[in-house]
């Protein structure tokens, strides 16, 4: 059943950075987190999907005529949000376009889907030489005391 009307992908550079985005996001006031929040990035799906997602209550305003008057009225409605890593998120249109698309279409290969998997491994290890550069990088400008 299909819950959410709107959606919202955060696209981090770092890996630690979707656990930033999640706790800020869980301590908002303008969005309250329904239900389990599903950590794919912590455990990733079978296929190799990586990924934080979680549905939230955010609210707007609505607008609309009573009457011969314009009134506000506060409203909430259900938003999906997906935070991911650059190169999670590279997987993700790939494997969008080459396997949710055949698996819509009656189209299973569990060949292609092993082979996604062991993608998305490798992809997960330059995640965390990503970390590795940014920390040297940071280590650098703080020796050199550069902000």
């Amino acid at each position: 059943m299909i819950q959410d009307l709107i959606g919202a992908r955060v696209v981090c550079w770092f890996v630690d950075d979707c656990q930033g985005i999640n706790e800020l996001i869980a301590s908002s006031k303008h969005l309250k987190i329904e239900g389990k929040i599903e950590d794919y990035i912590l455990h990733p799906k079978a296929s190799g999907y990586r990924g934080v997602h979680m549905l939230a209550k955010v609210g707007y305003d609505c607008v609309q005529k009573q009457g011969g008057a314009v009134v506000i009225s506060s409203e909430e409605m259900i938003c999906e949000i997906q935070i991911r890593t650059k190169l999670q998120d590279a997987w993700g249109d790939v494997t969008h376009e080459f396997h949710y698309k055949a698996q819509c279409a009656g189209v299973e290969n569990r060949v292609d889907e092993r082979i996604l998997a062991e993608i998305s491994t490798r992809l997960a290890k330059e995640d965390e030489s990503l970390l590795a550069l940014r920390d040297a990088y940071q280590r650098l400008a703080d020796e050199k005391g550069v902000a």
